[in-house]
């Protein structure tokens, strides 16, 4: 039955009706006791009288009711009234993207763009809180004016968590407005493929609307049997083929979040809108004007978290001094085989204007010959914070490559390199766009760098710095995303040098003679964790924090030089130290564990204890979880590990993530920016 206007519903005074759907009908109905208005929607009979439906739908609604974002419709709360099932949500006056196709034809680019860039936002914050949509569409999709004369448009973006109620109790295929349903339908959402289904399926679902925003047309029309061959089999249709004159760039963006794999696609909402704000860009940026010297930006006013303790050695060190050693040419690096999808570039060519816009992925024998570091740092989509970029071996131990992992599916993502190379040890920049890896032998490993996506992948620097024969792990200074740190290496000599990344050496640090690995800048970029060892064949030691500045000792954290600490980081607010440890004790019986440290060097405790060897910590960008590799799920050999990840409270048990089909071992991941 329809409620009049007057009529009392679950104790909400209908006010009108706002619309009628397959799932039910909006009221817009007034508050019991606070004076505002909300959206009141009644399920139909036939969902809410069913028992598994009725189940679903009360935990996606307690999940939802959690989710608080600009962009998200907020949901007060729900019930049943005679028998039909309710949800109160905030009411948005004004009308929703397919009212607006409807009565206005196609959109303009800037405002099909602002409108996606704002879904995005919201659904890359409900993908990070574990939550899917399943049902993104223009109906979906609120507008209302801005809260003032010059603020732009408002997008809010509903019904989250009733699809997939649906989805879980009845299928795919029997949803309400099934047409509606597959308009919109990701190929493994159609084939109802569980192991592929992740938030990709909402990022498919927000490239077909942007299509329809900028056209005024579906992706794919027809009966329903038209449709599943459209999403499943033809490619992508074009925008430009039907409004001439769009940025060339948007046909690549409808093509790739349209991409029938999901592997294939962007990564997250969020990579969709900044590739198409890239595409509307009319010229690339200008030349940036020279660069002062270096020095480490001041701290106003000082972090009170800045690492304080013991100096290992008493005094001042002299100046630092640069250690000699041979500059020779540097030893060959493999090249790579092309990117099996490196002929998506063809599409792109005849746009010269976006050549500094997109950056295709580059065939490895082309970029060996440009000038590293001569360039600026390749640069991709900003990476969502549920993103990790992990390192995977093979179970036969053939070959280690670096992916994209969403850690809220614990699943691997877009391959980002593919070569006989030992490509490891990944280092996310402070934006998130731009990843710094070691790739090589171990005694003759160089830094490599490349966008987000995996594209332009390249040496980092054009020429080994003094001392650099092979090269550790990179760490990206978080107030100044051209300088990183690193450790080097000739014959027997091990250095610590702060670097911008045209290979221009900024400071080689004193570490008061201790052989140094693992360097990570502190938050503020003032000062460098690092772990200090007695011994340079040892990757292992103390850990230490020495100023940027190099007019001081090092100042150790924690641990001895002859100890076994390793893989320190900051975490995101710069209160604790994250690192591995060996601990001798009954429950973790001698082997590496997880740990962390307050500043000083108090209140050492290990993060999950367990008799399997952990290594390789990562934090989160929250800062509430952990990413580590363990063998603690036996994983077959010494040293083979899979990727694990923790609350750093220890609320629940460590869980295991990041597996792809036929399994693989995984290493050294990085999260938050490091």
């Amino acid at each position: 039955m329809e409620y009049p206007t007057g009529a009392v519903v679950a104790g909400y005074t209908v006010v009108r009706t706002l619309g009628r759907g397959g799932m039910g009908t909006v009221y817009l109905a007034r508050h019991p006791r606070l004076p505002r208005n909300v959206a009141l929607k009644l399920l139909s009979a036939d969902l809410s009288h069913d028992p598994e439906f009725r189940r679903r739908f009360e935990q996606e609604a307690e999940l939802v009711a959690a989710l608080e974002h600009r962009s998200i419709v907020n949901v007060y709360d729900r019930g049943e009234h005679d028998g039909q099932l309710w949800i109160a949500m905030q009411f948005v006056a004004g009308g929703d993207c397919h009212e607006a196709l409807f009565h206005g034809g196609p959109m303009p680019a800037a405002r099909a763009l602002h409108i996606v860039s704002e879904v995005a936002r919201g659904l890359d914050y409900a993908h990070s809180r574990r939550m899917l949509h399943r049902d993104v569409k223009p109906a979906n999709i609120l507008l209302a004016p801005g809260d003032g004369p010059n603020e732009p448009e408002r997008v809010m973006i509903t019904d989250f968590g009733i699809a997939k109620a649906i989805d879980d109790a009845k299928g795919l295929t029997q949803t309400g407005n099934i047409q509606a349903t597959f308009a919109y339908a990701a190929p493994e959402r159609i084939r109802e493929d569980a192991a592929l289904t992740d938030h990709r399926i909402d990022v498919y679902a927000l490239g077909c609307v942007f299509f329809q925003l900028l056209t005024n047309r579906m992706a794919f029309v027809g009966g329903l049997g038209e449709l599943v061959e459209g999403h499943t089999r033809r490619p992508p249709p074009r925008p430009s083929d039907f409004v001439p004159g769009l940025p060339p760039g948007f046909d690549y963006v409808v093509a790739k979040a349209m991409a029938k794999h999901p592997a294939d696609r962007f990564y997250s909402c969020g990579d969709l809108a900044e590739a198409a704000r890239r595409s509307m860009a009319e010229a690339p940026p200008s030349t940036p004007p020279p660069r002062p010297p270096y020095v480490p930006p001041p701290v106003t006013p000082p972090r009170p978290s800045s690492p304080v303790g013991v100096p290992y050695l008493p005094g001042h060190p002299s100046e630092p001094t640069r250690l000699a050693g041979p500059t020779g040419p540097r030893p060959p690096v493999q090249r790579r085989r092309r990117w099996p999808w490196v002929a998506l570039a063809a599409v792109l060519v005849a746009a010269a204007a976006l050549a500094a816009v997109f950056l295709v992925p580059w065939d490895r024998s082309e970029t060996e010959d440009v000038a590293a570091g001569s360039a600026a740092l390749p640069a991709a989509a900003e990476l969502a914070d549920m993103t990790a970029v992990v390192v995977l071996e093979e179970p036969d131990g053939t070959n280690l490559d670096l992916y994209l992992m969403n850690t809220n599916v614990g699943r691997a993502g877009l391959r980002l390199t593919d070569s006989p190379d030992a490509d490891r040890a990944p280092s996310l920049s402070p934006d998130r766009r731009t990843i710094a890896y070691m790739s090589g032998p171990t005694d003759a490993a160089v830094v490599r760098v490349m966008a987000s996506d995996g594209t332009g992948d390249r040496p980092l620097f054009p020429a080994p710095p003094t001392g650099c024969a092979s090269m550790g792990r990179p760490a990206w200074n978080p107030t100044d995303g051209e300088v990183i740190v690193v450790t080097c290496q000739e014959d027997d000599q091990r250095s610590l040098q702060v670097l911008r990344v045209d290979g221009e050496v900024l400071q080689m640090l004193d570490t008061g003679g201790l052989a140094p690995f693992d360097p990570s800048f502190a938050r503020d970029g003032q000062s460098v964790l690092f772990t200090g060892s007695s011994d340079t064949d040892d990757s292992g030691g103390a850990i230490y924090s020495l100023a940027v500045d190099g007019r001081s000792a090092p100042v150790l954290i924690t641990g001895t030089p002859d100890g076994t600490d390793a893989n320190a980081t900051w975490s995101p607010n710069g209160s604790t130290i994250l690192f591995r440890t060996r601990e001798l004790n009954a429950t973790t019986r001698g082997n590496f564990e997880i740990a962390v440290v307050d500043a000083d060097g108090e209140n050492r405790t290990i993060i999950a204890a367990d008799p399997a060897q952990d290594s390789g910590p990562a934090w989160s960008p929250d800062g509430d979880r952990i990413l580590f590799s363990s063998e603690r799920d036996g994983a077959g050999k010494a040293g083979a590990n899979h990727l694990w990840l923790v609350d750093v409270d220890g609320s629940a048990p460590p869980t295991q993530v990041g597996s792809r089909s036929g399994g693989a071992f995984g290493y050294t991941p990085s999260w938050a920016s490091r």
